[in-house]
């Protein structure tokens, strides 16, 4: 399943994740990003890779309107993927990081606003969250902070794996 981890500070958003792969009982890595750059916007994903290819690649990827605001347009983004996929969406998770805000989408392309300025997804999201608790403050550089939450989860989950990376935006 593996961990995408996102902070914002209001203005900016980090993401940073894993290159495990999962499938069955084996784990390999990839070098296949999970926190993929659209439209100004990052978006970290785990589970199936059809929502990967279907973000990458897929026509018609909506782009924000003139003076629409960020929860509208990351409801279109989602109402997209949702049309996309009809009646078979992929087992997936997302973070979007847009406008130095984070949004979870979850089963059914569900919207939550999280209240925290930080969100894990994946397997190793308690652990990401723990450390993000204990240690996130106005004075932590997120990058550092991003990448300390994914080597505890390497150490505590066995689904996520180096190597680690953080984008900005």
């Amino acid at each position: 399943m593996n961990c995408v981890v996102a902070i914002t500070d209001g203005k900016a958003v980090w993401m940073g994740a894993d290159s495990a792969v999962i499938n069955g009982d084996e784990i390999s890595q990839t070098k296949t990003k999970k926190v993929i750059r659209r439209n100004r916007m990052l978006i970290g994903w785990v589970g199936n890779f059809r929502i990967y290819r279907a973000i990458m690649f897929a026509e018609g990827f909506p782009r924000c309107k003139e003076k629409e605001d960020h929860e509208h347009y990351i409801a279109r983004v989602c109402q997209w993927l949702e049309i996309l996929f009809g009646d078979n969406p992929p087992d997936s998770d997302l973070i979007i990081g847009y406008g130095g805000r984070i949004w979870h989408v979850g089963e059914g392309f569900a919207i939550s606003d999280p209240s925290e300025p930080y969100y894990s997804i994946g397997c190793g999201s308690g652990f990401a969250v723990a450390v993000l608790e204990s240690k996130y403050g106005p004075d932590s550089p997120p990058d550092a902070l991003i990448l300390e939450a994914l080597e505890v989860s390497e150490r505590r989950s066995l689904g996520v794996r180096g190597p680690f990376y953080v984008e900005k935006i």
